[in-house]
């Protein structure tokens, strides 16, 4: 479900007594979403999450040059050899099917104390969890090495090697919502409303499910 094109994140239900299919006989109640919440996902969406580590011989070091990364057949912005996460995303984010993505970046090795003195780096890639141009991917291909100029040697191949972490999943939605309301009173007329939030704000709240009456053997 949907709303603008955006997933909705959470639904927010109301309640009143009415004492009659027209005439309301309080105000609405919130319903307590944390006690009560209201399950809606049959499974959570996942993110792509894909690593980029740079690598030099133990006898080498980088400390200057950049690369450039591809990706659907698309250039990154250059890269420097010490990026920032913030500078990573920024060439990440040049690349058109590449909406947004959040970086950390990591020293490998740390109970190695040359490793750090060598200039290499990991930078994990977490994709947007709602980006439609990755969840529209058959296959969601990796990100690669479109060329570099970083200083050091590497004998054992290119200076970056690439790995993935999770596959971007979409979340699922059940075909039914349910939720208990607590404590309602017996033999009584309520009416409901519910509205749903998503990246842009609230919806309005839905008509009312009008004088709804409960059972005379049970109070919730």
């Amino acid at each position: 479900a949907s709303d603008t094109g955006s997933e909705i994140s959470s639904y927010e239900l109301q309640y009143r007594e009415t004492s009659s299919v027209h005439t309301a006989s309080s105000g609405w109640v919130d319903l307590d979403a944390r006690k009560y919440p209201i399950e809606y996902l049959a499974s959570s969406a996942r993110k792509e999450v894909q690593t980029v580590t740079t690598m030099v011989d133990d006898s080498s070091s980088i400390t200057s040059g950049a690369f450039f990364l591809n990706f659907r057949n698309e250039v990154s912005g250059s890269i420097p050899w010490n990026a920032s996460p913030t500078q990573m995303e920024a060439a990440l984010e040049q690349i058109s099917t590449i909406s947004d993505v959040t970086v950390y970046r990591y020293t490998p090795g740390l109970t190695t104390s040359d490793t750090a003195l060598r200039g290499t780096y990991t930078w994990r890639i977490e994709f947007a969890i709602d980006d439609e141009n990755i969840l529209a991917m058959s296959t969601h291909p990796s990100l690669g090495l479109e060329k570099e100029t970083l200083d050091g040697a590497h004998s054992g191949g290119p200076k970056a090697t690439f790995g993935r972490l999770g596959a971007a999943v979409k979340a699922t939605h059940l075909a039914t919502i349910s939720v208990t309301v607590p404590k309602l009173d017996t033999y009584t007329r309520y009416d409901f409303r519910v509205r749903c939030k998503n990246a842009e704000g609230y919806s309005p709240y839905s008509s009312a499910l009008s004088a709804v009456r409960t059972s005379q053997s049970t109070s919730s």
